[in-house]
């Protein structure tokens, strides 16, 4: 079959493929032969996507649409393996499509309303806008001009409608709802469009073109987007080079080309300053700017002025004492600024409105519902999800984020909100005198009552936080990702400082025990600080169970049981199970072994039952039978990934004796399926074994690998630093 008769047969059998009875009555009745017989072609044919969308035009804009319809859905039904890898085969997929330029009407009318679709992965919705931008008529206008305003959309999706609106034929009544996202601050929104709108004629907020030329995450983007608009405002031609001619070393790309935009950036400070009623953001921002005293506002409070003084500002204290640099610095206008907008956004939507009721939903509207939650307890990659700053541009946050910044925000429109602490959690609280109610941050500002957050003894950690409390919190949780960094140091300091600021922070005293604890401090100190968390919240497991894990790497198992049994009967746990089971084990319960085994057959992919079991099995000098392959795959997998956690945090001596404790269950001659596991084992017992500096036992577990196993990357890498360390010694 030639090339010719291939693209024909490929691109109308794709077309069959795609076509549905509704749509294309002539091929409703395709039979199920002919579609195998469609993608066995496909899969043999040398075709690329757009020589398909080519040879599709003569077939008329049904058939046209069939074949894009077919790529959108292809590209999305591996969207969330392409989320998980980090791959791109969908956007360069349906980007490949974008080239085609569609002539059609109304194929663009089609793909616009597909536009809307949200349950389509953000990568497709972003070449969907791609593909319309290159159209360039009043249909691709509209929807991206729609696209951008819908503030339920994700924000980089709005972006990047943004980013293309200047190349298309915007009206003016569209350029004034623009105007309204000024005030938007999240996900760059309003940088983003205050450069488009200056890149259309209209020059309404320049001075956030230089913020966006001036940001300081690296997002060429948006650089590049900003110093088009310098050169719209200005009337000048100054584009930024492309990162590879600067000819700079990898290292300094980035440096060097910023360097080229401060260039943009101080013509337009300079045009400002020639031309004081530029536009009406320009002056408001002046009224902003006069109706407080920035000056004082802006600068960080030091540590005494935080214990002393009660006139500083609480954003104030928390952007400056949460952004890296030298203690005292001031604080950037920019980060205020954004607060200051986003209770501007309030104030024009609240309006003449004085119910509680109504202004609540206002609040909840313009901050939580356009705030994406965070996972629990998870303070993201940069630690950033409980921090103000990041969650203002990034528009995610975890319960404290996402309540710091409710509470500046009606710390500026002075309503009576404040946030409450709960055991592993915070919420807010209108609270007025004659009317209460709670918002609860992370479901859309729903109420709830006390009950639900609390039912212990110790009431008074549902009374509100004062600016004290509120810093003292969001140190407290930064000490928690500085552990979680291993920065024990770091995490010292971060939670000293916030029990100076709030005593009865028991997060905080949690947190400085475990910095205290790695650190390799006396143990009897140690105590005293865990222990006043426990007596702070009698109440909260996590308390008891971080003391009954210190108790038990002590070998001090009785008291490390009473903690867990504690834990768990407050709220039980697989942790507290398990904890209290190993505890009973260690003092010689060996009831506790049948219960053990109970619970590794019900958790049966839990890692850290594997772990237990197998430690189980070396304190009291069992050999079980080998259990079935299924068994011993389910094990080997969870050993694996228990003892390279436990690398990973420098415990190698319990990665030791994990390994060790499942010698017997590792296959001498693993089968096929076993095989690659096998190896994976002996991989991660050579590197402890490096670790412990005996290199002789690390050899023989690399050799080992190798010879019962395939040669997979582990092992290799494994069998490189065994050669290393030799060739040291």
């Amino acid at each position: 079959m030639n090339k010719e008769r291939t693209l024909t047969m490929a691109v109308v059998l794709t077309i069959l493929m795609s076509a549905r009875a509704e749509e294309i009555p002539e091929f409703g009745s395709i039979s199920q032969s002919a579609m195998v017989a469609a993608e066995a072609l496909l899969a043999r044919a040398d075709v690329s996507v757009e020589q398909l969308l080519e040879a599709s035009k003569k077939y008329g804009s049904e058939f046209q649409w069939a074949l894009l319809k077919h790529m959108f859905e292809s590209a999305e039904s591996r969207s969330s393996w392409v989320h998980e890898t980090g791959r791109s085969d969908a956007e360069i997929y349906v980007a490949a499509v974008a080239t085609g330029r569609i002539s059609n009407k109304g194929l663009r009318r089609r793909v616009s309303d597909q536009l809307n679709r949200r349950e389509l992965h953000p990568l497709l919705r972003i070449q969907m806008i791609v593909l319309l931008a290159s159209a360039g008529d009043e249909i691709a206008a509209r929807a991206l001009t729609d696209r951008a305003l819908d503030e339920a959309e994700l924000g980089p999706v709005r972006n990047e409608a943004l980013f293309r609106l200047p190349f298309l034929r915007v009206d003016d009544q569209s350029r004034k709802r623009l105007e309204t996202l000024l005030y938007e601050p999240r996900h760059n929104i309003d940088v983003v469009t205050a450069a488009t709108l200056s890149r259309m004629g209209r020059h309404t907020a320049p001075s956030l073109v230089v913020e966006g030329l001036r940001f300081e995450v690296f997002e060429e983007a948006l650089i590049r987007h900003c110093a088009a608009a310098s050169n719209a405002i200005c009337g000048v031609e100054t584009p930024l080079p492309d990162l590879g001619s600067l000819g700079s070393s990898s290292s300094g790309l980035v440096e060097a080309f910023l360097a080229r935009t401060e260039g943009h950036a101080a013509r337009v400070e300079k045009w400002l300053k020639a031309s004081p009623s530029a536009s009406q953001f320009e002056a408001r921002r002046r009224e902003m700017l006069a109706g407080r005293e920035w000056a004082s506002i802006a600068k960080v409070p030091s540590e005494k002025d935080l214990l002393r003084r009660d006139d500083w500002d609480c954003a104030a204290a928390i952007f400056g004492l949460t952004t890296p640099g030298p203690s005292g610095h001031r604080v950037p206008l920019r980060d205020l600024l954004r607060v200051e907008r986003l209770a501007e956004q309030v104030r024009r939507r609240v309006g003449k409105r004085t119910s509680p009721e109504a202004i609540i939903n206002v609040l909840n509207a313009v901050i939580i519902d356009k705030t994406t939650v965070a996972p629990f307890g998870n303070l993201g990659k940069r630690g950033t999800h409980s921090i103000l700053r990041y969650v203002l541009s990034d528009a995610r946050g975890n319960c404290l984020g996402i309540s710091t910044l409710y509470y500046v925000v009606c710390q500026r429109l002075k309503l009576p909100v404040r946030i409450v602490a709960s055991p592993s959690h915070c919420f807010l609280r209108w609270d007025d005198g004659t009317f209460r109610r709670n918002i609860e941050p992370v479901e859309g500002g729903k109420q709830y009552s006390d009950d639900h957050y609390w039912g212990g003894k110790h009431r008074y950690l549902l009374q509100p936080l004062s600016k004290r409390g509120v810093v003292s919190l969001v140190c407290s949780n930064v000490a928690a990702h500085r552990i979680d960094q291993s920065d024990y140091v770091g995490a010292h300091k971060w939670a000293t400082l916030a029990t100076k600021l709030e005593e009865r922070n028991y997060l905080a005293h949690l947190n400085r025990a475990i910095a205290s604890y790695e650190q390799g401090q006396d143990f009897d100190d140690v105590l005293v600080d865990v222990s006043r968390s426990v007596r702070i919240v009698d109440g909260d497991p996590a308390t008891y169970v971080t003391r009954g894990g210190m108790f038990e790497e002590n070998h001090q198992y009785s008291k490390a049981l009473n903690d867990y049994t504690k834990a768990h009967g407050l709220r039980a746990s697989l942790a507290t199970e398990l904890g209290a089971l190993r505890c009973r084990i260690a003092l010689g319960q060996e009831e506790a072994y049948g219960e053990l085994v109970r619970l590794s057959s019900k958790y049966a992919k839990s890692p850290h039952v594997a772990a237990a079991l197998a430690e189980a099995e070396v304190r009291l000098g069992r050999r079980a039978k080998k259990p079935a392959r299924d068994d011993i795959r389910r094990g080997l997998m969870s050993v694996n990934r228990v003892a390279r956690a436990l690398v990973e945090r420098s415990k190698i001596r319990e990665a030791k004796e994990l390994l060790v404790g499942w010698e017997d269950y590792v296959p001498a001659k693993p089968e096929r399926s076993l095989a690659r596991l096998t190896s994976d084992y002996w991989s991660v017992r050579a590197i402890v074994h490096l670790k412990m500096r005996e290199p002789d036992q690390a050899a023989a577990a690399v050799r080992k690998g190798l010879a019962q196993s395939p040669r997979t990357r582990r092992v290799l890498v494994a069998q490189r630093l065994v050669e290393g360390a030799r060739r040291n010694d």
